[in-house]
């Protein structure tokens, strides 16, 4: 039977190919010990689930890790999905997988579901996220802060990155002064936004999750976002939505942003050094 898990536990483990993460919040009332937050890495078999099961789970899970609170009532209360500026109340019998994608923000809100309700993921600019080795990521954030188009495109060739809008993640291991194992991070290129260790306990920091592309934005680095800017205009592929891709799909992908990265570099050398002598 598939398990739900949560970050501030000790079942919690990496988000696996077959699972979806995501984070949960309950935030009502003025007292801040009933309030709740935490990451969730769902099974694969919940997808296709309604609603309603995620739901009376949640407030299940709720009531037994806060006995001195009152018990909510999974009839009270409904989902809504409010990943950046949107607040979408989901449906009792909307699928999970077509209403909440990865890394989404899910609140738990007053009032009872509505039985179906016509938003669905799709409507918003899908997010691949690739893991990566955690060198390859710090090689690419180098690049990106020292803002070299050289660099950026050997990292690009070693990570094997199809796309400057993938939201790459690396896994690490965290070690004591004796080199044992104390826990683990997750990071992207912007740092690091998930952890589970001794020192710490399971913690998140979804700000510091971003694309290659968000991160060379709030770096600003010029050289980079106009490599990316050309390499958009040039149709560097971008796969989206929730297709999974073969090992056949990133070689292929990251083999042709690759070469456009080659060239697209030189051009920009060029095109510097001409404005440099002129």
């Amino acid at each position: 039977q598939a398990h739900i898990q949560f970050c501030s536990t000790p079942f919690f483990r990496a988000l696996q190919p077959s699972a979806m993460e995501f984070r949960v919040q309950f935030v009502e009332g003025d007292d801040p010990s009933a309030h709740w937050k935490d990451q969730v890495t769902l099974p694969k078999q919940w997808l296709k689930s309604p609603c309603d099961r995620m739901l009376r789970f949640l407030v299940e899970f709720y009531n037994k890790a806060h006995p001195e609170s009152p018990n909510l009532e999974a009839e009270g209360y409904h989902l809504s999905n409010e990943e950046g500026p949107k607040k979408e109340p989901l449906g009792s019998e909307n699928l999970i997988g077509e209403v909440i994608a990865p890394f989404d923000a899910v609140f738990l809100r007053p009032g009872a579901s509505a039985e179906r309700t016509a938003w669905r993921c799709s409507d918003s600019k899908p997010v691949v996220h690739v893991n990566v080795e955690i060198d390859d990521l710090r090689a690419l954030q180098a690049a990106v802060d020292a803002d070299d188009t050289e660099a950026l495109q050997r990292a690009v060739e070693s990570a094997a990155v199809a796309s400057p809008h993938d939201m790459l993640t690396a896994e690490t291991d965290v070690k004591d002064k004796d080199e044992q194992i104390v826990g683990t991070e997750w990071h992207s290129v912007g740092g690091r936004f998930a952890w589970d260790t001794d020192a710490e306990g399971g913690g998140c920091d979804m700000a510091a999750k971003a694309t290659l592309t968000e991160y060379a934005r709030r770096r600003g680095a010029e050289k980079v976002l106009a490599l990316i800017d050309v390499s958009d205009n040039c149709s560097a592929p971008i796969v989206g939505g929730l297709r999974s891709r073969t090992k056949q799909d990133i070689e292929s992908s990251a083999a042709g942003m690759e070469g456009k990265m080659k060239e697209l570099n030189s051009q920009l050398q060029a095109s510097l050094q001409g404005n440099g002598s002129a």
